[in-house]
């Protein structure tokens, strides 16, 4: 009778970075797809060999706590993520593979890049490595993963993010006052001047083609 195979333990996620990691050979030449892009790529096989500490300090993942495991079910849940991020790249031709990455980011991760993916994990096997029977052997391993969630962060985005329009919301009685532009805003409140340092002495039009027709 076969044991069930736990989709969550360190040789299943390892497995996962394996299959990802040859998705990734496939487009590492591909320079469309950006700096972020590639040094996250880059970045499975530092995870990779932090996990592979873990499962030889870690014969038996029963031996985790409740926390550890929880640790890694989420970073699994990322690692597979990825792992259909970069199928979905890989299997494009190379004119193709930066749209099909951009539709693949906003059908598979909420529009999110795989840094975002890579980071994650990165931080839950650095968490994983707290555990107390990890501590000790993975003590390397984290400060590498460290450095290259720190380079990572400092990225900007694999898929930038559409800037938004500017967008005024007001509710109740209160003054809002909004300036969009790089020039000055002058607002009254009360019933002094609206103009710095104007008084007018007689009727004023504002508008093209105003004026006076008393």
């Amino acid at each position: 009778m076969s044991s069930k195979i736990n989709s969550n333990s360190i040789p299943t996620i390892i497995q996962i970075l394996k299959e990802s990691q040859k998705d990734y050979t496939e487009v590492k030449d591909e320079k469309d797809l950006g700096g972020t892009f590639h040094e996250s790529g880059s970045a499975l096989r530092t995870i990779y060999r932090a996990l592979r500490t873990a499962e030889k300090a870690l014969p038996n993942s029963d031996k985790l706590s409740e926390k550890s495991k929880e640790l890694l079910k989420a970073c699994g849940d990322k690692a597979r993520l990825f792992k259909s991020l970069f199928q979905a790249v890989a299997q494009e031709p190379a004119t193709l593979r930066l749209e099909s990455y951009r539709a693949a980011v906003e059908r598979i991760n909420k529009g999110d890049g795989v840094e975002t993916l890579v980071i994650g994990m990165i931080q839950h096997v650095c968490d994983l490595a707290e555990d107390d029977i990890l501590k000790r052997p993975m003590q390397e391993d984290v400060g590498v993963l460290q450095e290259t969630r720190s380079k990572l962060l400092g990225m900007i985005p694999s898929v930038p993010k559409p800037q938004s329009a500017n967008i005024f919301r007001s509710e109740g009685e209160s003054h809002q006052f909004n300036a969009v532009g790089g020039g000055s805003q002058n607002n009254n409140t009360a019933g002094g001047n609206q103009f710095n340092g104007s008084s007018f002495h007689s009727p004023v039009h504002f508008g093209q083609g105003s004026s006076d027709q008393s």
